[in-house]
């Protein structure tokens, strides 16, 4: 009788391990952008030093304020990790725009051209890309 009660706790046990369970992209430490159903997402192609990168911002449309950031090279279509973080409107004289602050010395600027478009510029400025390069990214959804 032991022997089948104990089989039977370890069968249980077993079964109860193996489950993989779902855990929600917030409880593994990521950004609610990632999950958020009303984030905008914006998409397009910034050039670059070394290419061209498919480039995919969310943004979160609530109170966490959290954003995901994906670059595609399209030289050998390698995507890093998504970077995630936080970002702020900010305005500068005549514009506004987003601060995505990726890591103490990585912060981007995107200026709000309009609804539906944002682009990459260098600085809080917020001013446009002086080579007439296209940084901008659209809105999909």
């Amino acid at each position: 009788m032991k022997k089948i009660l104990f089989l039977v706790a370890a069968s249980a046990l077993m079964v109860a391990c193996g489950q993989k369970g779902q855990t929600s992209g917030a409880a593994n430490g990521g950004d609610s952008a990632a999950t958020t159903a009303d984030s905008l997402v914006y998409e397009g192609e910034i050039p670059g030093a070394d290419g061209t990168f498919n480039t995919r911002l969310a943004l979160a449309q609530d109170s966490t304020n959290g954003f995901s950031l994906t670059e595609t090279s399209t030289k050998d279509s390698a995507a890093a990790a998504p970077k995630t973080g936080k970002f702020e409107a900010v305005q500068s004289k005549d514009a506004k725009g987003f601060k995505l602050v990726i890591a103490q010395d990585d912060v981007r600027y995107f200026l709000q051209k309009n609804d539906s478009t944002l682009s990459l510029v260098g600085d809080s400025t917020l001013t446009p890309a002086a080579s007439g390069m296209n940084y901008d990214l659209k809105l999909k959804k």
